[in-house]
């Protein structure tokens, strides 16, 4: 039988038996006979052999279709997925043996970072779709909003697939009625609900990406959290009959979640955790020489005693220099605190500039790591090296500058435009009107005259879309310095990722605060993304100089606080509900935040019913589940009537409701907003009358 023909097991254990020959006449012991083997053949077709008997039953094409579904158009949308996507993981595996495709099935879903949330909730797509429902995709930022999009229209190339554009003040619709697929910010979906709630009746599906939104960063000024969970209430009240999805990479309490959804909808919900991902990463902390630190801080105390300036002079700033190492974990996570588990090793051949701050008290002075600086020339060196490397920064001008530093270090990239990305640079510079208010710089023949681009919320669509095109192309740009827009879910082919700075300036505490652990993690998550690199490196610039002796194996105590959060698996953050917040807030403070101010705008109100809607929208949040679980029903009508008390005291909530106190508190606007508005509206009516018949125009 010629061997194209056989059974790919046969052969390969066919190799396997003829890679392996006894030595005739040697025996070791009394008869166990010596072998002659072939290694190398042998363990191939041994490797071989084992994906033979797993590509069966992992290949997309072969999963069976749910419930309800017709089994030939759901084979032929397999198998088109599976062109790009062929194979399925175990993650994604066990989530379908658990009932994920079937109807009226919810799931939280906390796979780490690069596990393929991505694939898993197309799949719940495709079963949305073959029954004929409408999937509402939710995602955090405009950036990601317009990569998922892309991602679902290439996925489902009959399915007519709209996003939220920046430049919308609404979804453009032309039959007033939500597309197949939509994707759009959670703000925009409850702007939505408020006033065209109608459109979302036939949505079937509700995936929320990046859902540890729902989690309070920060009561008193951030309303996303809030306008994200009062997304998730009152969508679930308008759509009963929707499933849910709910993904994030950093939810650690993925069970209560799902708990609580499963309440909310009354049908089961999942909760899949798997903390298996598929690439593997290595991650280090710049440090510099204890002994090189010391000296240089001698250095700054001896300059200080000579001259009474405020700041140290620029001369003594110039000689601020020191070698930076990598302290990098030999582990995937920083659990152990034992030397042996780290390697130090030299990151540059050359040394770096450091900064200084001055102390308010005594005016002494101290070194600082110009993290931002440090971060760029770090980048350049890696993106000189060929490797794909996102910078994390802070700011926008942060992001500016470290661009226009790692342009500086490495020179221009003589990359050539393809025509798409010809025409998105010709978008942007009509947009803004000249080619010098754009990022990047591009001659006459149509050649990139940059090595680096940044990305950034405030980014045109069109500059977005060039310098995402340009760092993906392997024969693209090398280095992309972000804020964290891109942090949040955004998959993009880099190796290297340099954090610059774990800490980010507080303005109502007016010092430096350090970022959470989620936020990252998040970031560390975007090296090594599975199907581009199995492997990715990460590497901190802390916020304060580390300093090591190696000879003792003493380190900075700062390095002790990023252990902290670099010990942690991606599932880091308990979410809870801002309401929980809020609610406190309200109850105990005699002058609410503007915050808790604005989530009372927010509560439903119906002259006919009274409180009733308020105190039900209440009653389904997670706040109210959690106080249920713990047997806390005091906590919860404490605090409903504290905040209905809080309601009844604003003098702009009148007795009848009018068309502008229901648009008014749908938005959480002042009434008197609407009201002026409204008036002159009128007038311009009355106004537009009196003029003479054509005066119009």
């Amino acid at each position: 039988m010629p061997l194209l023909t056989r059974d790919p097991e046969t052969l390969f254990n066919r190799v396997i038996a003829l890679s392996v020959e006894p030595v005739t006449g040697v025996f070791f012991g009394e008869m166990t006979p010596a072998l002659s083997i072939f290694p190398g053949p042998s363990h191939l077709a041994s490797l071989l052999l084992s994906a033979t008997r797993a590509l069966a039953d992992t290949a997309l094409a072969n999963v069976l279709p749910p419930q309800g579904v017709n089994a030939s158009r759901w084979s032929a949308m397999m198998r088109d997925i599976a062109s790009r996507r062929p194979y399925l993981w175990r993650n994604h595996r066990d989530a379908i043996d658990a009932g994920y495709f079937e109807p009226g099935v919810s799931a939280v879903i906390s796979f780490p970072t690069g596990a393929g949330k991505s694939t898993i909730a197309e799949l719940k797509v495709a079963v949305a779709l073959q029954r004929g429902l409408k999937v509402l995709f939710l995602a955090p930022t405009l950036a990601l909003v317009d990569q998922t999009a892309r991602s679902l229209a290439k996925t489902f190339p009959n399915a007519e697939v709209q996003r939220e554009r920046a430049e919308e003040t609404l979804f453009d619709f032309d039959d007033e009625a939500l597309p197949s697929i939509s994707v759009m910010t959670p703000e925009r979906c409850l702007a939505m609900l408020s006033f065209d709630s109608e459109v979302f009746t036939d949505v079937g599906l509700l995936i929320f990406d990046e859902c540890h939104l729902m989690h309070p960063r920060d009561t008193d000024r951030s309303r996303r959290a809030i306008d994200a969970m009062l997304c998730i209430l009152n969508f679930t009240a308008l759509v009963a009959d929707a499933d849910l999805l709910l993904l994030s990479a950093m939810m650690a309490n993925g069970g209560e979640i799902a708990a609580w959804l499963q309440e909310l909808t009354g049908r089961h919900c999942l909760s899949l955790a798997l903390t298996w991902k598929p690439t593997r990463q290595v991650r280090g902390c710049v440090v510099y020489s204890k002994a090189e630190i010391v000296g240089l801080n001698t250095q700054l105390v001896q300059v200080r005693r000579t001259v009474s300036n405020i700041n140290p002079p620029t001369s003594l700033k110039q000689t601020l220099t020191a070698k930076p190492f990598g302290f990098i974990c030999l582990h995937q996570t920083w659990q152990s605190q034992a030397r042996r588990d780290y390697a130090l090793l030299p990151l540059l051949d050359s040394q770096v500039l450091l900064s200084t701050g001055t102390r308010r008290g005594n005016r002494s002075w101290y070194l600082t790591p110009n993290g931002n600086k440090v971060a760029a020339t770090l980048a350049a060196a890696t993106g000189k090296s060929g490797l794909k490397t996102l910078v994390f920064v802070q700011t926008i001008p942060l992001a500016d500058s470290a661009s226009v530093a790692v342009v500086e270090a490495l020179g221009d990239a003589n990359v050539r435009l393809t025509p798409e990305e010809k025409q998105q640079y010709d978008a942007a510079v009509d947009e803004m009107g000249s080619p010098a208010h754009v990022y990047v710089s591009v001659d006459a023949a149509g050649v990139l005259q940059a090595s680096c681009a940044c990305h950034h919320g405030l980014l045109l669509p069109a500059e977005r879309h060039l310098h995402e095109s340009l760092f993906k192309r392997p024969d693209g740009i090398n280095v992309l310095v972000a804020t964290s827009t891109l942090a949040q879910g955004m998959n993009l082919p880099s190796e290297v990722v340099i954090i610059g700075g774990d800490s980010r300036f507080d303005d109502t505490s007016n010092r430096m605060e350090q970022l959470e652990a989620y936020e990252l993690l998040n970031a560390a998550g975007r090296a090594g993304r599975a199907g581009e690199a199995s492997n990715g490196f990460v590497l901190v610039v802390p916020s304060k100089v580390v300093d090591f002796d190696d000879t003792t194996s003493a380190i900075h105590n700062h390095w002790t606080s990023l252990r902290a959060i670099f010990s942690q698996s991606d599932q880091c953050l308990e979410i809870d509900d801002p309401m929980t917040g809020l609610l406190d807030q309200i109850h105990d403070m005699a002058a609410p935040s503007p915050t808790a101010r604005y989530f009372i705008k927010r509560l439903p109100v119906d002259a006919s019913a009274g409180d009733a809607p308020a105190r039900a929208l209440i009653g389904r949040s997670f706040a109210a589940f959690r106080a249920r679980t713990r047997g806390d029903a005091a906590w919860l009508e404490t605090r409903l009537a504290a905040a209905l008390r809080l309601r009844a005291s604003d003098p702009e909530v009148p007795d009848i409701l009018s068309w502008q106190d229901r648009l008014a508190a749908s938005q959480a606007f002042r009434c008197r907003l609407f009201a002026t508005l409204g008036n002159c509206w009128q007038e311009g009516l009355a106004m537009m009358q009196r003029l003479p018949s054509g005066a119009s125009g």
